[in-house]
């Protein structure tokens, strides 16, 4: 699946680059903020961050991931399952 190809190859660029594992890590908020609302277009359906109803998409309004667990090939395979 692509998207094994393009985690594997973010780690790879990630090596030995502790700054920009720190910026991304920063960033999860708004990376998954982003994420929910390309989800919400390609499924043509709003989301709700926080869960209030209404018949959009209930998502948790924080990021309920590390960079650590996104970037783990064990967890995106549970992820994917």
């Amino acid at each position: 699946m692509q998207i094994f190809d393009w985690r594997n190859d973010l780690e790879d660029e990630l090596e030995g680059s502790e700054s920009v594992r720190e910026h991304l890590a920063d960033r999860m908020q708004f990376m998954y903020e982003v994420a929910a609302e390309f989800y919400a277009s390609a499924v043509n359906r709003p989301v709700d961050l926080g869960g209030a109803g209404g018949g959009a998409l209930p998502l948790p309004n924080a990021c309920p991931y590390t960079l650590d667990q996104v970037l783990s090939a064990s967890a995106l395979a549970t992820f994917m399952s």
